[in-house]
């Protein structure tokens, strides 16, 4: 079976900011990556994407929902401070882990006052080696 991790990504907010150094230290691991938006692509797109995934790592976010699509026994890793859409990915029976060290760009953070909870529209960086270490089981 190929070792694919499928790496999605936000490009606007809440994305992460050094998915570069991941994808290249999952690559010098010999583990193939995937790069996946599904900004501009159909609904039927997005379907048929997510039912070939066999390991999902995405930050937090809407995009998220489409794991409904995943084959169970699947892995979905989301990225962010609390485990969001565990339960979504108990009922596809798919195996959930949540990523939670990361680390907020300060720059990202939303001023006082403002109606985004500063929490979750924020900018992260990820540990790149826990990271990989916590992917490679998932394969």
């Amino acid at each position: 079976r190929r070792r694919v991790v499928t790496l999605m990504n936000r490009e606007y907010r809440r994305s992460i900011l050094n998915m570069n150094n991941l994808t290249s230290a999952l690559q010098n691991d010999g583990i193939e990556t995937e790069l996946l938006s599904f900004d501009g692509i159909s609904f039927e797109s997005q379907v048929r994407h997510m039912s070939r995934i066999s390991v999902l790592f995405s930050i937090h976010g809407a995009q998220l929902m489409n794991i409904v699509f995943m084959q169970p026994r699947s892995a979905v890793v989301e990225v962010f401070n609390f485990e969001c859409y565990k339960g979504i990915a108990e009922m596809a029976q798919l195996r959930y882990t949540a990523i939670t060290n990361t680390v907020i760009d300060p720059s990202s953070i939303p001023p006082a006052g403002s109606s985004w909870h500063p929490f979750v529209n924020v900018n992260v960086y990820v540990n790149v080696e826990q990271t990989v270490d916590l992917l490679r089981p998932l394969l």
